[in-house]
């Protein structure tokens, strides 16, 4: 008998996982669902495409697991509870999977949802800088975990007034320079100006929020990836400014403020997710 995968994407206060069971089903034709009443469904697996099960995605107060069980530090900033990681999942969060680009024609071609490794490189970038996503799969409105979404332009905003106005500002002045009390202290290229992201004068301000953010470069619309590694940082926010292109933040070593750039929706850059 054939075998049928099954995928099983668990979210509620458990482990959040996506797993198969080919072999388990082997030697199974129907699938039998227990309910506490003692009566029983029987499901033919030839039947079953995917069961989903929805809910929390938190662990801890500290964590946020994806719909895949990637594992995120979270960190409040004021009144809000940030992610303190960039995205990495590749399904959305009903389990759905996003498509994985890497030929440079296609991702310029690319009209719907997709995502990729930092130069393509999945073993080295995954885990330090997380996935780089079009705006299409930003704009899907599922990709964070339940609960949580896609920063938004007024997210931001939120998030610079909160700083500025409680001793995150480098400059200590009038200039609004928080990017190094946004930036991870490792990872950066060094820089000369004292409030810049990359240099390690005013350790006091360096990563000061806890929002770590890293230097994980962009993906541009015809599909060549830049800013080497080391230099910037580039968000999407869910917020379009056209038909045509949408809004990121970025930080760069050898600035201190964090800026605000519209860009084509071609263009892949890093996410971080808000809690609703």
């Amino acid at each position: 008998m054939k075998t049928k995968k099954i995928y099983l994407v668990f979210g509620f206060l458990l482990p959040i996982f996506i797993c198969s069971f080919p072999d388990l089903l082997k030697a199974q034709e129907v699938m039998n669902i227990h309910k506490n009443d003692g009566s029983v469904i029987a499901v033919p697996v030839a039947e079953i495409e995917m069961i989903t099960f929805s809910g929390s995605a938190l662990v801890n107060e500290s964590t946020v697991r994806d719909v895949e069980g990637n594992v995120y530090r979270t960190v409040q900033i004021g009144q809000q509870l940030w992610m303190a990681e960039n995205l990495k999942t590749t399904r959305f969060n009903n389990g759905a999977p996003i498509a994985q680009v890497t030929d440079n024609k296609d991702w310029y071609n690319m009209k719907s949802a997709a995502y990729c490794w930092y130069e393509n490189n999945e073993a080295a970038n995954k885990n330090r800088y997380g996935a780089l996503y079009n705006f299409y799969a930003v704009d899907a409105q599922n990709l964070c975990p339940t609960g949580w979404h896609v920063s938004s332009d007024g997210d931001w905003q939120t998030l610079e007034a909160y700083m500025i106005a409680n001793g995150y500002n480098a400059s200590k002045g009038t200039t609004e320079m928080i990017g190094k009390s946004l930036a991870a202290k490792t990872g950066w290229n060094p820089s000369s100006g004292t409030v810049d992201v990359g240099s390690e004068s005013l350790p006091e301000f360096r990563n000061k929020s806890g929002f770590s953010a890293v230097p994980g470069g962009f993906r541009t619309n015809n599909g060549a990836f830049s800013s080497p590694s080391g230099i910037g940082a580039y968000f999407w926010t869910s917020t379009e400014k056209n038909e045509t292109h949408a809004w990121f933040k970025n930080l760069l070593n050898y600035r201190g403020t964090l800026e605000e750039i519209a860009q084509s929706k071609y263009f892949g850059c890093s996410v971080r997710c808000v809690k609703d």
